[in-house]
């Protein structure tokens, strides 16, 4: 039943856009908070169940508690309001995701079905992307969650070929940064169902590698369309040389055949999404500032943070805080937390992320090592990762993790040892 619930979670955070847009517009809140209470009720069942698959050790769960009890910390000594309590479920809410996981993916069998369904659902959210892009800017398959303004007032992107002004997309998503911060999750298990699945479901797989980073580009986001080839990139060196990461018997001559179509296709398809994300860079004319002010963002917010900060929620727009600023949702983590906080969470961040590097390494299942080095790629595409106000991205990393840990659990179950490491693992028995 835990499992049922997750995968409920992961199409519920695709429909609450569509709700919010178009079915029954307003009520964020409410949207929000059942997204919240779908995973309570799947920690509840987790703790409930006599027998429970755990993926996380010691060291990592020690972390994470150490991640949430710096939240902790920061409520009892922020003024007690409604803003500190909702920031504090927003930062604790997606933690659990970490170690539910073990229970999406207990078996391999979990692991293909759990890609397959996602692969389905990424079709639906690439699909309707697509309309987007090629509808008018003003049409309502453009507009906002919970906004009368459409989407041509706030983000469009030229295209250099036609002349012609395009909406930048945001799929089944309320807003254009849920989509974008998506996709290269599901890049990454598009990829693994391309390699490590047969027949019909490896060409479904490779048909939703091209879907996706043509959504990619249709975004406009030019950090994630940077992302999303990386990771196709590694995917596609791993296919070619990589002895052992693709399924089945396959000569080397067939599988560069096969990747071959899939560039020749890719190509032909996304060569003016392409070309549209650099017309754009080459208007906008600020990537190295927009890339500095990424790096340095910490540093350009200590003297507003403060080594305290300002409390929990005291960046909500219905704060006096908040008035005060003209921009602070990239800074909000270290304006509430101040630089103390701020330092002590990105270090939990850092030290988790040293820990997912060293589950990679010691892995030896081929195909699972390669599912894994996408779900690190996803985590570290952001500088730095605290979005506990970006439901999506929060659920997205929190994914990636306890996916992480879940395949190092399935890589020691499904992995024969060597001579040497079984006598080694009866010697210690022995002891």
């Amino acid at each position: 039943m835990t499992r049922r619930l997750l995968i409920l979670f992961f199409v519920y955070m695709l429909v609450e856009g569509v709700l919010r847009k178009w079915v029954f517009p307003g009520g964020a809140s409410f949207y929000i908070a059942f997204k919240y209470m779908i995973l309570a009720a799947a920690l509840g069942l987790y703790f409930a169940a006599y027998r429970r698959v755990r993926t996380v050790n010691a060291a990592e769960a020690g972390a994470l508690y150490v991640y949430g009890a710096i939240f902790i910390v920061f409520f009892v000594i922020s003024d007690w309001n409604y803003e500190a309590f909702i920031a504090l479920v927003y930062a604790l809410g997606m933690l659990p995701i970490v170690f539910l996981c073990g229970e999406l993916v207990s078996t391999r069998i979990d692991l293909d079905g759990f890609a397959k369904i996602f692969l389905v659902l990424t079709f639906g959210a690439c699909l309707l992307g697509l309309v987007q892009f090629n509808s008018p800017v003003d049409a309502p398959i453009n507009a906002y969650a919970d906004s009368l303004e459409l989407i041509s007032d706030v983000a469009v992107i030229e295209d250099r070929i036609t002349g012609f002004a395009r909406a930048r997309i945001t799929g089944p998503f309320p807003y254009i940064s849920g989509f974008a911060q998506f996709l290269p999750f599901a890049l990454v298990l598009a990829w693994y169902c391309a390699y490590s699945q047969r027949g019909r479901w490896r060409w479904a797989g490779f048909a939703c590698v091209i879907m996706v980073m043509g959504n990619l580009f249709m975004t406009g986001s030019r950090s994630v369309a940077l992302t999303g080839a990386a990771i196709s990139a590694v995917y596609l060196g791993l296919a070619i040389w990589g002895e052992g990461y693709v399924a089945g018997k396959m000569s080397k001559l067939l599988k560069m055949g096969m990747v071959a179509a899939v560039i020749l296709i890719g190509v032909g398809m996304l060569y003016q999404l392409a070309d549209t994300i650099l017309y754009r860079n080459e208007l906008a004319s600020d990537a190295d500032e927009r890339v500095g002010g990424l790096l340095l963002a910490p540093l350009s917010t200590f003297e507003d943070a403060g080594l305290l900060g300002h409390g929990l929620g005291s960046t909500f727009t219905t704060s006096n805080f908040y008035q005060y600023f003209d921009e602070v949702a990239h800074e909000r983590t270290m304006l509430e937390v101040g630089a103390v906080g701020f330092i002590v969470l990105a270090s939990v961040r850092l030290i988790l992320q040293g820990m997912g590097v060293m589950v990679w390494i010691r892995m030896r299942d081929k195909r699972l090592k390669g599912l894994a080095l996408g779900m690190l790629m996803v985590e570290t595409s952001v500088v730095w990762t605290l979005p506990y106000y970006q439901h999506v991205q929060y659920a997205i990393v929190m994914s990636s993790f306890g996916l992480l840990f879940a395949l190092r659990r399935l890589d020691r179950l499904e992995t024969p040892q060597t001579h040497e490491q079984a006598m080694m693992s009866r010697l210690m028995v022995a002891a």
